[in-house]
């Protein structure tokens, strides 16, 4: 059950940092697309399961956040990564920010991806 639920989470990750980059790179060129069905609703469903699997797999294998210094960083990049694609969609006005924010939420991702497959902080 543990490997189904962790390649599941695995799998609904990459499906969720897929469609954020090919949701930015779509309103890019048409901005009015972000407010497509797909785009609005889709995120939020992959997102529920992640956050599901997660806390299954955390209650699983008996590590949590705050107890075990590499899944609170992983918390804490993925919060960051939360914050800057928000600052990417919603607030950068120019196109320089929206990218600047766009890459540091990529980067984010980098670090939770670094410390889930490493299970250190640095």
């Amino acid at each position: 059950m543990y490997q189904i639920v962790k390649y599941f989470h695995i799998a609904l990750a990459m499906t969720s940092v897929l469609l954020f980059i090919l949701r930015f790179l779509l309103c890019l060129q048409w901005p009015r697309l972000k407010q497509h069905f797909v785009f609005k609703s889709l995120p939020h469903f992959i997102d529920t399961g992640l956050v599901l699997s997660a806390v299954f797999l955390m209650h699983y294998i008996g590590q949590y956040p705050f107890a075990h210094h590499w899944l609170s960083a992983k918390l804490a990049f993925l919060l960051l990564y939360i914050v800057f694609a928000y600052l990417a969609f919603k607030w950068a006005t120019s196109l320089a920010y929206k990218w600047c924010f766009f890459s540091l939420s990529l980067c984010s991702i980098a670090m939770v991806v670094k410390v889930a497959i490493t299970k250190t902080i640095i």
